[in-house]
């Protein structure tokens, strides 16, 4: 393969690593606001409407059917941040295996700190803790910022879960269907958050 064909193919693939980087970025924020929509509901902040009207059909539907819909896209979510932060790692492997095939390295390629293939992203920023500097504050605020998109990303989403949960069974009692619905989608999503953090870490 000439150098020239490498080239236009890794153009592709930073292409690529952009886009899925841009998809992660919102999927994760789109998360958050779902967790937060679901918790305001509960603490009584919120109160959605119980219809809506769509080109003169008007449709109702109840806070259970609601809340237990958004618990299955938050699971989903999940899911989804997780197989793209897989194809983001694989296109980035891909591109520097490529540039290797040419000659060509650098040490930034490799550093998992401050890549500089990746989408800067609510995932790849705070887990790049030397990109902040080796003094004290810089290290303080790296840990603080590290903190507070682990509960964010990975710990809001499973909380959020568990409220809901609690919360159907305070108001509807124990019901088989909210079993059957909410305990799967939970345990998936803790299956999910733990499976991408042994992924960010390896």
């Amino acid at each position: 393969m000439s150098e020239s064909i490498t080239l236009n193919y890794i153009d592709k693939l930073h292409q690529s690593l952009q886009s899925v980087g841009q998809a992660l970025h919102l999927s994760i924020k789109w998360n958050f606001f779902i967790c937060l929509f679901l918790l305001l509901i509960f603490l009584g902040e919120v109160t959605p409407a119980s219809k809506i009207s769509i080109e003169g059909f008007d449709i109702e539907f109840s806070l259970t059917l609601l809340t237990m819909a958004l618990s299955c896209i938050i699971t989903w979510m999940l899911v989804q941040i997780l197989g793209l932060s897989i194809q983001e790692s694989d296109i980035r492997d891909s591109i520097i295996r490529l540039y290797a095939s040419i000659s060509f390295s650098d040490d930034s390629l490799n550093d998992n700190n401050a890549s500089p293939l990746e989408y800067p992203s609510y995932l790849t920023i705070p887990f790049r803790p030397r990109a902040y500097g080796k003094s004290a504050k810089a290290i303080l605020y790296s840990n603080v910022l590290l903190i507070l998109a682990t509960l964010f990303i990975f710990v809001l989403p499973i909380v959020t879960q568990i409220v809901v949960l609690v919360k159907l069974f305070a108001s509807q009692g124990v019901k088989w269907w909210i079993i059957a619905v909410l305990i799967p989608l939970i345990c998936i999503s803790i299956i999910t958050v733990v499976t991408f953090v042994r992924e960010l870490l390896r």
